[in-house]
């Protein structure tokens, strides 16, 4: 084995961690794109103690008014500032996604990857439609 098939070994080696990078990048990427919804899923958690108690959770929980207004203020400032970094992570995870199909498209090895290549594009034009189209609804 030359140096070369070495080297393209090693590029397909770090081909598969850009790759994990960038499917864990892709993840954050749609959680911060729909980090609204989650936020409107976890203020109805809330709200059901209230409906199913009528009320009385109140007088029941000391202080669950005050975990009520508290925990929803952190979780949008959370939300606001996961939705402000997400054209930020949607690149990151195209960019490590690009490299990963580049590096993986060299290796001598290369059967097993297609599929991981096809992956990477699927991926790539996935989370570009999501940031792209997350941005229009906004403005």
């Amino acid at each position: 084995m030359g140096l070369s098939d070495k080297l393209r070994i090693f590029g397909a080696k770090t081909g598969k961690a850009f790759f994990g990078m960038g499917i864990v990048m892709a993840a954050v990427t749609l959680l911060s794109a729909f980090s609204p919804l989650i936020m409107a899923l976890y203020l109805f958690l809330l709200v059901i103690p209230v409906i199913i108690t009528l009320g009385t959770v109140f007088i029941l929980i000391d202080g669950y008014k005050d975990f009520f207004s508290s925990s929803t203020e952190t979780f949008a400032g959370f939300s606001q500032t996961a939705y402000a970094a997400m054209p930020y992570f949607a690149v990151a995870a195209v960019v490590l996604l690009a490299l990963a199909g580049v590096l993986l498209f060299f290796d001598p090895r290369a059967k097993k990857d297609k599929a991981k290549i096809t992956c990477c594009a699927v991926i790539i034009a996935l989370t570009a439609i999501v940031a792209v189209l997350s941005r229009a609804v906004v403005q």
